[in-house]
C-alpha cells in the first residue's frame, strides 16, 4: 500500500510539471472567451487558475495520505475496466475511496476527485464505468471537467442523454460531461446484457454505440 501512494505522489508530481504550459494555454483560452457575467465563467476561471497554483496536487496527496484505506482498483476491477479504458487512460493511478464521508454514506452516490473514485462500500460495475469516465474527463481537461460535470448535473437534461435514438449521428461532444458518462456506461451494460438505463436499445445496436465512441475511446 505504501509503495502505491508513493508512486501514485510521483505520478501526479510529473504530471503536474508536465502539464502545467498546457494548463496556462487552457486559462489563457478560457479567458479570451471574457464571459464575465456568467457564474460558471467564473467558477471554471478559480478552479483553472487554483489547478495552475498546485492546490488539487496538494489536495489530492493529503487526501490520499490521511485516508488509508484508499486503493488502487483490485484486479477484478482492471479486468473490468480494461475493454474501455486501459487504452484511454492511466488506470495505475486510479484510486478507490472506499468510506468516503462526503454525501456517499447518507445519499449513496459515488464522485470523482480528480483520480480517486469516491464512494461508500459498494460500486456497482456500471457505476464504476460511469466514473472511469470523469477520470477520462479529467486527463483530457484538467481540474475544469469538475465546472462542467457539475453544469451537466444542473442542466435541463442532466444525465439523460435520450437513449439509443438520440444518439444516432451525433458527435459525443455533443453531449454534456454527465450525458457522456451515461452513453459509455450503458454501451457497458448494453454488452453485457444489462437494460440500458436510458432508451431501448437492443443488442443490435451496439454498433451505434461503438460508432458515437471510436473517435474519442479505443476499446480492446
Amino acid at each position: 500500500m505504501l509503495n502505491a501512494k508513493l508512486q501514485s505522489l510521483n505520478y501526479r508530481i510529473q504530471t503536474f510539471i508536465s502539464q502545467w504550459g498546457k494548463r496556462v494555454l487552457e486559462l489563457a483560452a478560457h479567458s479570451r472567451k471574457g464571459q464575465v457575467l456568467s457564474g460558471w465563467w467564473w467558477f471554471e476561471w478559480i478552479v483553472r487558475f487554483g489547478e495552475l497554483g498546485g492546490l488539487f496536487l496538494v489536495y489530492e496527496t493529503l487526501l490520499d495520505w490521511i485516508k488509508w484505506n484508499t486503493r488502487p482498483l483490485t484486479t477484478e476491477e482492471r479486468k473490468l475496466a480494461e475493454p474501455y479504458f486501459g487504452k484511454n487512460i492511466r488506470l495505475d493511478q486510479v484510486r478507490l475511496d472506499t468510506l468516503s464521508f462526503v454525501g456517499t454514506r447518507q445519499k449513496q452516490f459515488a464522485y470523482v476527485s480528480f483520480y480517486t473514485i469516491n464512494y461508500w462500500k459498494e460500486l456497482k460495475p456500471s457505476v464504476l464505468i460511469h466514473e472511469l469516465v470523469h477520470i477520462w474527463h479529467y486527463e483530457q481537461l484538467g481540474a475544469a471537467y469538475l465546472v462542467r460535470a457539475l453544469r451537466g448535473q444542473w442542466s435541463r437534461e442532466g444525465y439523460d442523454y435520450g437513449g439509443v435514438e438520440a444518439i444516432r449521428g451525433k458527435s459525443f461532444l455533443d453531449f454534456n460531461l454527465e450525458q457522456q458518462a451515461e452513453i459509455v456506461m450503458d454501451f457497458y451494460r448494453l454488452q453485457h446484457g444489462i437494460k440500458t438505463v436510458w432508451g431501448k436499445a437492443k443488442w443490435q445496436d451496439t454498433d451505434v454505440y461503438i460508432q458515437i465512441l471510436s473517435p474519442h475511446f479505443a476499446f480492446a
